[in-house]
């Protein structure tokens, strides 16, 4: 499939009118199911990225929730930009022609010196030309805030293997099989861990699959600010003599413990 950069903006301008119209009139399963899941995630505060935003759809919810915070869609269609920007009136939300593997500067100009809180892309990895995939994920690395979260949608890869084999006319320009090893993986490497995937029901079974990458340090921080210290020996010898007393019945200790280990009657 080609990957020059003009064509895949020209496939995607063309996309506004072949699909993208369609969801405003009659609505889309997959993007509502979407949508509530970036949400849930979402602040008041938020800083956000939506790459790959299409019509804005997503943004535009986000930015419901997001009230003091802002949203930026982003998408490599200038015509999607057009239609998003002609649709959706928030003082919160923007929309740019970016294409924020190779434009990351312009996002961070537009950031103002904040960082991002959650990136947003909805059907977009699939879409990514594989030698491009890593420099996406370094990119977000370079945006995020210290505890930023990465929201993820995709067909899953029985359903992507599916429409290869029986309906290759559904595949866009690039279209790629991503598993959970090739996020974990490509993750990982830019400093992000994955805490959830699950696959989806859509319209057909195990259909889509829903992803969370979080920040790697911030996971091994959390874990040293919520771990209690260990109580002293003598201490914990006496939380020991207290719990037989309390929890244990006597033939119970007798049977599973004194019988089994003598020395531990003493």
């Amino acid at each position: 499939m080609p990957s020059n950069a003009e064509q895949i903006r020209e496939y995607y301008n063309d996309f506004l009118l072949k699909r993208m119209v369609s969801y405003r009139l009659y609505g889309n399963l997959r993007i509502e199911v979407a949508c509530k899941f970036f949400c849930d995630y979402a602040e008041v505060n938020s800083t956000i990225v939506d790459i790959g935003c299409g019509i804005g759809i997503a943004s535009e919810a986000l930015g419901k929730v997001a009230t003091r915070g802002l949203v930026l869609g982003l998408d490599i269609s200038d015509k999607n930009i057009w239609y998003a920007r002609k649709t959706i009136s928030l003082p919160n939300v923007q929309f740019h022609s970016i294409d924020i593997i190779d434009e990351s500067e312009k996002v961070q100009s537009l950031l103002s010196g904040n960082t991002v809180d959650l990136f947003i892309l909805s059907d977009v990895v699939e879409h990514i030309d594989e030698e491009k995939r890593a420099r996406l994920f370094e990119t977000l690395s370079s945006l995020a805030s210290p505890n930023a979260k990465v929201l993820i949608t995709i067909p899953s890869e029985f359903y992507q293997r599916h429409l290869m084999q029986e309906h290759r006319d559904e595949l866009q320009i690039i279209d790629n099989v991503i598993t959970p090893t090739i996020l974990e993986k490509d993750g990982q490497a830019a400093g992000f861990s994955m805490t959830y995937f699950r696959i989806i029901d859509m319209w057909q079974g195990a259909q889509y699959a829903h992803c969370i990458l979080e920040r790697t340090a911030a996971l091994a921080q959390h874990v040293r600010e919520t771990t209690s210290p260990r109580p002293p020996n003598t201490l914990l010898r006496l939380a020991r003599r207290i719990a037989d007393k309390v929890y244990f019945r006597p033939q119970l200790q007798r049977r599973y413990l004194t019988n089994v280990f003598p020395e531990q009657g003493r």
